[in-house]
């Protein structure tokens, strides 16, 4: 029996309804909804499944409890599976920070530590971790790691040692699982703590390869994961409770070696640029060349970037960035360059393009960008522009209420077939990950493009009325 009828049925035999009774009031041939019942016909018909929710007076959570289950009957469990894995991710970008769990301590290059036969315990086994990372963060040194983004014991200690390194780099040796594992979702889920790595670690570099630790790695199979440095490498069990730390320079050039020779056969992850600047804005158009009709992004705030002349910019854009005259020359020949090209369609937030008819903060970009809050007139102009441009046909944008919209201000989101772009900002950043790997980006473009098919969607000439009134009611 399917989930879906399973659950109709355990509603229907608490509120002690009879089918013929229940059959008749929705407006349901009797003889189609025992079929529905009994699992001898699929309920794939929308309007009969909320005819019963209706006729069964179900609350908020039991109705959202029914339509969860017709979409795992309606789109299959591993298609649903993964559209939640993505779903997950989303939310869990709100939580993600650039900024340390705690103070950093002030780090001083440390003395070597004592090569052992074999450690075993946690406590033991973390603080060899601790140890490795404190030291090569002290003495700027660079770290090899090959480990799954799941071990918690080794990341938590880096993202917070890390912060204070200005050259040292973390190449990340990352196994992922073919289509994504038994469930579809395998790799998904490790992709929550890569992004958290990302842009809490400072040159963080993850890559990726298809296969088993061991099978790539397979000389030390009781110890497959390694932390490595100049200085040592660590050899890890899977459960992080047992570990050898080895010194001598002969070991160190072996695993060196296997390391660099796996990395090369990897491919990276994600591709990141720092710092929003002139530069940055060029790499960004060149991205923005794949995108196509079928492209999809969610993005918070109103995305006015093509509605911005020469003279807006020049007055918002902070005159104490260093060449801000080249950065905002930069970003002036983005703005017209997407006011030409962009037919990708836009998901915006809707909470966040009110508070920005409201206020005139751009909170979607980092505060150091610009000097101040839009001013009222500038406002209306922005507004009147994006509306008029999806009245007109060629800026295919539309509101998300904000029960909907999956993110926070901080992350702008972009999938097309090539790429899953993630735009991150925060008051002193601004960084841009691009994903690439297949499925990675498939899941992601198919739970994208089934949240822009959601019926609480306003559509294109609803938002553009929407935005209207907001000018009306707000900015006249």
């Amino acid at each position: 029996m399917s989930i879906l009828t399973d659950r109709l049925n355990y509603f229907i035999d608490k509120r002690k309804e009879r089918v013929s009774e229940l059959a008749r009031r929705s407006g349901i041939d009797r003889a189609t909804l025992h079929q529905y019942l009994s699992d001898r016909r699929s309920l794939k018909n929308r309007a009969h499944l909320e005819a019963l929710i209706a006729e069964l007076h179900l609350s908020p959570q039991e109705t959202e409890e029914i339509y969860q289950a017709y979409e795992r009957v309606r789109i299959g469990e591993y298609r649903y599976g993964r559209r939640q894995a993505i779903a997950s991710l989303l939310d869990s970008l709100q939580f993600v920070s650039d900024q340390p769990p705690e103070a950093t301590p002030h780090l001083q290059e440390t003395d070597r530590l004592e090569p052992d036969v074999f450690s075993d315990g946690e406590l033991n086994v973390r603080r060899k971790i601790y140890g490795v990372i404190r030291d090569a963060a002290a003495r700027e040194q660079s770290l090899k790691l090959l480990i799954q983004p799941n071990a918690s014991d080794l990341f938590e200690p880096l993202l917070l040692l890390w912060q204070s390194t200005r050259t040292a780099q973390v190449d990340h040796l990352i196994c992922l699982e073919m289509d994504g594992g038994q469930d579809g979702c395998a790799n998904l889920t490790l992709i929550q703590q890569v992004v958290r790595y990302s842009v809490g670690i400072p040159r963080y570099q993850p890559y990726y390869y298809y296969g088993s630790i061991q099978e790539h790695y397979g000389l030390m199979n009781l110890l497959p994961n390694l932390l490595m440095t100049d200085r040592y490498a660590l050899l890890l069990s899977s459960d992080l409770n047992a570990a050898i730390l080895l010194t001598q320079e002969e070991q160190l050039r072996f695993f060196h070696e296997t390391f660099d020779k796996m990395k090369a056969k990897s491919r990276r992850l994600t591709r990141s640029f720092d710092g929003f600047n002139e530069a940055l804005t060029y790499q960004l158009t060149e991205l923005m060349q794949q995108l196509t009709p079928d492209s999809l992004g969610l993005y918070p705030g109103l995305f006015s970037v093509p509605f911005w002349d020469r003279e807006i910019i020049h007055t918002y854009i902070s005159k104490q960035l260093p060449d801000w005259e080249k950065m905002a020359e930069g970003y002036f020949a983005f703005a017209e360059y997407l006011n030409g090209f962009f037919s990708a369609q836009k998901l915006m937030s809707a909470e966040d393009v009110r508070e920005f008819i409201l206020t005139g903060a751009l909170r979607e970009y980092p505060s150091y960008l610009f000097s101040e809050p839009c001013s009222v007139d500038d406002r209306k102009t922005l507004v009147e522009r994006a509306a008029q441009a999806i009245e007109d046909g060629w800026f295919h944008a539309r509101l998300v209420p904000k029960e909907v919209y999956p993110t926070n201000y901080r992350w702008e989101i972009a999938v097309y077939r090539a790429s899953f772009i993630l735009f991150y900002h925060s008051d002193t950043q601004f960084r841009v990950f691009l994903f690439e790997e297949p499925d990675i980006l498939d899941a992601a473009y198919d739970y994208i493009k089934s949240l822009s098919e959601r019926p609480e969607i306003l559509s294109t000439d609803e938002t553009a009325a929407q935005l209207r009134q907001w000018v009306r009611q707000y900015l006249n």
